[in-house]
C-alpha cells in the first residue's frame, strides 16, 4: 500500500510539473523555393534552451514556461529572423512556421565554445572564427589540421598550430592551443597535443576558434586560445554516405629534385551508415588513407573508425556517445639532405616509421531540468600507444588521458547567465623515451554574463587550477576573465577582454630522453608552468546585408614560455623563456552576394613577436598573415531537392611572411637550413552535383599549390608541392 500510495504521488507530481510548460514546434523553410532547412539554429530570448532544425528542417523545444517569447532563427547564407509574440501556454503545444531569406551575412551566428552555451557572435567579449561545413567539403581535406590552415590568425608549422603566434615549433610536445571535440578535451597523456588524424574529419558540422586567453573557462593548455571541433548531428531517416578519391602529385621542375621515376599517388576513400532504432540514432564510419608521399620516406597509411551514437530518453534528456580509432604507419621525414635534394632525407632517416594505434571514447549527457536550468556531464577516455622502427632507439609510448567534468548553465534573470562547473583529468604514460609518469589536473570555474542593458553585456570569469606532474612541483593558478560587449547599433558590437591563462609542462616537455637524426634531448624536471596575460579591443560592423567587418588590436605577455633550446652543441633541452610579448592587429572581412552564391572572405593579421629576454624576434613567426577566399556557385540551390545540376567554383589564396628567426644551432647538422623564403600558397577546386537514378553524387576536382610555389614551413622541410586530386561522393 505504502509503495503504491508513493507512485501515486509520484505520478501527481510529473502531472503537475508538466502543467508548468509548454512546448514550442515548428520547421523552418527557404522563403525563396518553399524547401525545408536543415540546421538552422532556434533560440528563445530570455531562456538557456534552443534547438536545431533535421534534415527535414523540423525543430522541437520542450520544459519552456508559460508566456510571451521572441523566437530567433539563425542560419549562415540566410538572414536571422526574430519572431515576436509567440505564445506559449502551460500543457499546451504551439506550432510555427518560420521563412528564412538568403543572401546577407549575419551578426547573429550562435557560438558555443566563448561561454560553453549558445550565443549569439555579437555578444561575445572575444575574437572569435567559425568554419563552417560546406568550406571544409569544398576542400578535399583529409585530416583536421589541413582544415585549420584557412582560418584567419592561425597558422601551421607541420602540425604545430599557433594561434596569432602563441607557438613557434617544438615537434610532438604539447600546444597552446586547446583542441576540443564536441567541447571535450582531445589530447594525449604524454605529449599533451591533439592527433588531428584521428578526428573525424567527414563529419563535422563546424570549427570554432576561441582566440587568446581561455583559461578561466578551459584551464591548462587555452594559453594562445581554444579550437572546438564540433561534429554533425545524426539524421532521424536511415542513410548511407561513400566517398572516393585519388589523385597524385606533379614533378618537381628541378632534376636534382627528382628522386623516383615513379609517380607518387594518393588515395582513400570513406563510407558511412546511420539509422534509427526507437529512441537511438547511430552513425558508424569506416575510412582508409594512402600517401605515397612527394619526398621520399614520407609513405602514409591509415585505417579510421568513427562512431556516433543519440540517445533521446525524452525531449529534455540526451545521451551522446563517441568513439574514434586510428591506426597508422606513418615514415619519418625530419629534415632534407641538402637543398640541392630537398625531397630526400639524412641517410640515417631513411626507413624511419612511427606506428601509432589511438583509441578515444567520449560521453556528453544533457539534461534540462528548465528554461533556466541546463547541466551536462562530459567524460573521456583517450588510449594512444605508438612506437618507432629506429633500430637503436625504438621509442615508444603507452599512455592514457581521461576528463570528467560537471558542467551547469543557470540564468536566474533574464539579465545574467551563470555558468560553473568543476572538472578533473588524469593522465598516466609508460615509456622508455618519457618514463613511467603520471599526472593530474583539478579545477573549478564560475562565470558570471550580465546584461547591464539591452546594448550592454559584461562578462566576470574566475577558475582554479591544480596540476600535479610526477617529480615536478605542485601548479596551483587562478585565472580571471573579464570582457564587455557593447551594441550602439544593431549593425554595430565593440568588443573588450583580459584575461590571464596558463599552460602546465607535458610529461614530453619535461621528461624526454634520447637521440634522433644526430640530436640529443635531455630531460628538464625543473621546468615550469607558462603563464600569460592577454588583452583585446575589437568591434564587428555589419556594413551592409553582404559584408561583414570584424577588426581587433590584441596583446599578449608571457613568463615562463616554454621553447626547445640546444643547451649544448648537438643537445637541447626544453626551458622557460623568462619574457616574451607578442603583440598585433587583426582584420577579417566576410560578403555574400547574389543571394549566397557568391561567398568572399578575407584576413589579414599582424604580429610582432618578441623574446624581452633576448630582445629579439620570437623564433619561427611570421609578421605577416594574409588568407582569401572566394566560394561561386551556380545552378540549384539544394541538390537534395532540386533536379538541376549544380556547380561549383572554389579559390584559396595565403601568403605568410618569411620567418625571421630559428634556432641558429640548426646550421651545425642542416645543411642550408637559411633556406627559408615567403609563403605564397593557392589551391583551387571545381564541383559538379547532380542526380543519377534520383542519386546525388558530387563529382570534384582538386588543385593544391597551383603554382608549384616551393617553400619550407618548417627548417629543411620542404612542404607539399602541387599536386591533384579527384573526388566522387554520394548519399543513399
Amino acid at each position: 500500500m505504502k509503495k503504491i500510495i508513493i507512485f501515486y504521488i509520484f505520478l501527481c507530481y510529473n502531472f503537475l510539473y508538466s502543467q508548468q510548460y509548454g512546448i514550442l514546434r515548428g520547421i523552418v523553410l527557404n522563403k525563396e523555393n518553399n524547401q525545408p532547412l536543415p540546421s538552422v539554429n532556434i533560440m528563445i530570448k530570455g531562456t538557456l534552451i534552443g534547438a536545431t532544425t533535421d534534415i527535414k528542417g523540423k525543430f522541437f523545444i520542450n520544459k519552456i514556461k508559460s508566456g510571451n517569447y521572441t523566437i530567433v532563427a539563425s542560419l549562415v547564407g540566410f538572414k536571422k529572423e526574430e519572431i515576436k509574440n509567440i505564445i506559449i501556454e502551460a500543457g499546451k503545444e504551439t506550432y510555427i512556421e518560420i521563412l528564412l531569406s538568403p543572401g546577407a551575412v549575419q551578426m547573429g551566428q550562435v557560438i558555443v565554445t566563448a561561454g560553453k552555451h549558445e550565443q549569439t557572435f555579437s555578444d561575445v567579449p572575444a575574437s572569435v572564427s567559425v568554419v563552417q561545413a560546406r568550406e571544409i567539403y569544398s576542400r578535399n581535406i583529409v585530416s583536421v589540421d589541413d582544415a585549420l590552415r584557412y582560418i584567419g590568425g592561425v597558422n601551421l608549422i607541420e602540425s604545430q598550430i599557433s594561434i596569432r603566434g602563441s607557438s613557434g615549433y617544438s615537434k610532438g610536445v604539447g600546444s597552446r592551443a586547446l583542441v576540443l571535440i564536441d567541447g571535450v578535451p582531445l589530447i594525449t597523456g604524454d605529449t599533451g597535443e591533439p592527433i588531428y588524424e584521428s578526428m573525424p574529419v567527414n563529419f563535422i558540422e563546424r570549427i570554432e576558434v576561441l582566440k587568446g586567453a581561455s583559461s578561466a573557462l578551459y584551464g591548462s593548455g587555452a594559453l594562445g586560445g581554444v579550437i572546438n571541433i564540433i561534429t554533425r548531428d545524426l539524421p532521424d531517416l536511415t542513410s548511407s554516405w561513400f566517398k572516393l578519391y585519388g589523385g597524385f602529385y606533379d614533378k618537381p621542375i628541378y632534376k636534382q629534385w627528382q628522386w623516383t621515376k615513379s609517380t607518387q599517388f594518393l588515395n582513400g576513400f570513406a563510407l558511412a551508415h546511420s539509422r534509427k532504432f526507437g529512441v537511438v540514432k547511430t552513425l558508424i564510419s569506416l575510412s582508409r588513407t594512402e600517401d605515397d608521399g612527394y619526398r621520399k620516406n614520407s609513405r602514409i597509411q591509415r585505417w579510421n573508425i568513427y562512431s556516433k551514437s543519440l540517445i533521446d530518453f525524452n525531449p529534455s534528456q540526451k545521451l551522446s556517445v563517441t568513439m574514434n580509432y586510428l591506426d597508422q604507419k606513418r615514415n619519418n621525414f625530419l629534415y632534407w639532405k641538402s637543398l640541392d635534394s630537398a625531397l630526400v632525407p639524412t641517410d640515417d632517416q631513411l626507413g624511419d616509421m612511427v606506428i601509432s594505434k589511438r583509441f578515444a571514447t567520449n560521453a556528453i549527457f544533457k539534461n534540462i531540468v528548465s528554461d533556466k536550468f541546463v547541466y551536462l556531464l562530459k567524460g573521456i577516455w583517450y588510449y594512444t600507444n605508438w612506437r618507432n622502427n629506429v633500430e637503436f632507439s625504438n621509442d615508444h609510448s603507452n599512455s592514457h588521458f581521461a576528463d570528467l567534468e560537471f558542467q551547469f548553465n543557470y540564468q536566474p534573470t533574464v539579465k545574467h547567465i551563470l555558468t560553473s562547473g568543476i572538472e578533473f583529468n588524469t593522465n598516466k604514460v609508460k615509456s622508455n623515451i618519457f618514463g613511467n609518469r603520471s599526472g593530474f589536473n583539478s579545477a573549478i570555474y564560475i562565470q558570471d554574463e550580465y546584461k547591464i542593458n539591452e546594448n550592454i553585456r559584461t562578462t566576470l570569469g574566475l577558475r582554479l587550477d591544480v596540476a600535479k606532474r610526477q617529480s615536478i612541483k605542485t601548479q596551483i593558478q587562478f585565472n580571471p576573465k573579464f570582457g564587455i560587449s557593447y551594441n550602439p547599433l544593431s549593425d554595430l558590437s565593440l568588443r573588450l577582454s583580459a584575461g590571464r591563462a596558463f599552460r602546465a609542462p607535458t610529461i614530453s616537455e619535461a621528461f624526454t630522453s634520447t637521440t634522433a637524426s644526430g640530436i640529443t634531448v635531455i630531460p628538464n624536471p625543473n621546468i615550469r608552468s607558462e603563464k600569460s596575460w592577454g588583452y583585446e579591443l575589437g568591434s564587428n560592423y555589419k556594413l551592409s546585408d553582404n559584408i561583414l567587418l570584424d577588426a581587433a588590436i590584441f596583446q599578449s605577455n608571457y613568463e615562463n614560455l616554454i621553447e626547445p633550446k640546444f643547451v649544448s652543441t648537438f643537445t637541447g633541452q626544453f626551458v622557460n623563456i623568462t619574457k616574451a610579448r607578442i603583440r598585433g592587429l587583426e582584420i577579417g572581412l566576410n560578403s555574400t552576394w547574389f543571394r549566397n552564391l557568391l561567398n568572399f572572405n578575407f584576413s589579414y593579421t599582424y604580429l610582432d613577436p618578441k623574446d624581452i629576454t633576448d630582445n629579439q624576434v620570437l623564433k619561427f613567426r611570421s609578421r605577416h598573415l594574409l588568407y582569401t577566399n572566394i566560394l561561386f556557385k551556380f545552378g540549384a540551390f539544394n541538390i537534395m531537392f532540386n533536379s538541376r545540376p549544380q556547380y561549383q567554383v572554389g579559390i584559396d589564396f595565403r601568403y605568410l611572411s618569411k620567418i625571421e628567426r630559428i634556432d641558429e644551432q640548426f646550421k651545425l647538422y642542416i645543411k642550408d637550413s637559411e633556406e627559408r623564403v615567403p609563403i605564397y600558397i593557392l589551391d583551387i577546386n571545381f564541383s559538379y552535383e547532380d542526380k543519377f537514378f534520383d542519386i546525388p553524387i558530387k563529382y570534384s576536382f582538386h588543385i593544391n599549390n597551383l603554382l608549384n610555389y616551393y617553400y619550407v614551413e618548417l627548417v629543411g622541410n620542404l612542404a607539399p608541392i602541387r599536386h591533384f586530386v579527384f573526388r566522387v561522393e554520394t548519399t543513399l
